[in-house]
């Protein structure tokens, strides 16, 4: 038995058929080569096109299969964070689903092609991540939701697949937008992040019953 049998034997609601087909597609997928797509899997597997056709029909839950997988690869009192992020993926075709206009950071700007919303875990103690899920961006033109609307849906619907103990996403400057930020916030964590250069902020107002004590700028203003 396998680590993808151990793991799918955990799961809950899968069946011994699936079960096996989950263990097929992931050996395939890290020995294909080419494009992963149904009729190349099956060139490379026991398994035919129809079959890779009819099982993702019906999608496992492929968070609890990594969520599984990350609570037997971690120590209990490792340091945990939440990390979201978005990849660009090259792509074109007129029929292609999710096609749009998305932000490639390899080249700083934003380019005709898919997007992928991933959410992952970051082990603090040893510098490594373990992926949650990852859902494909549709075009927002089609899909009647806003990106942001995905991204923070995508971090809260699969939230409850990540360890108890991680309370903190740490993400970049585009989640430090208050739709975004709000409703992270409002699934109970507490994110961070980085304030953009139009971000409109105030100074911290210090109490006027504060602690009586030594004026710094008088301190640093005397001579020696």
């Amino acid at each position: 038995m396998n680590i993808t049998d151990t793991i799918s034997e955990k799961m809950s609601d899968v069946f011994k058929p699936q079960r096996k087909f989950i263990s097929v597609l992931l050996t395939t997928v890290m020995l294909i080569r080419g494009n992963v797509n149904f009729r190349n899997l099956s060139r490379y597997s026991v398994l035919s096109e129809k079959t890779y056709s009819g099982q993702f029909g019906n999608p496992s839950d492929f968070a609890e299969f990594d969520m599984i997988g990350t609570e037997m690869s971690v120590t209990p009192r490792t340091l945990m964070i939440a990390t979201p992020d978005c990849s660009f993926i090259a792509g074109s075709g007129s029929r292609t689903y999710g096609l749009g206009r998305f932000y490639n950071g390899s080249r700083a700007e934003a380019e005709k092609g898919l997007e992928i919303s991933e959410l992952a875990v970051a082990d603090v103690n040893y510098n490594t991540a373990h992926t949650v899920s990852a859902w494909q961006t549709p075009d927002p033109f089609s899909s009647g939701h806003t990106r942001t609307d995905r991204y923070v849906g995508h971090s809260v619907q699969d939230a409850p697949c990540m360890p108890p103990s991680v309370r903190y996403p740490a993400a970049d400057g585009y989640h430090a937008e208050n739709k975004s930020a709000d409703g992270i916030t409002d699934a109970g964590y507490h994110l961070i992040s980085e304030l953009g250069s139009d971000a409109d902020s105030c100074r911290l107002c210090i109490p006027e019953n504060r602690k009586i004590g030594a004026d710094p700028e008088s301190v640093t203003g005397k001579s020696a």
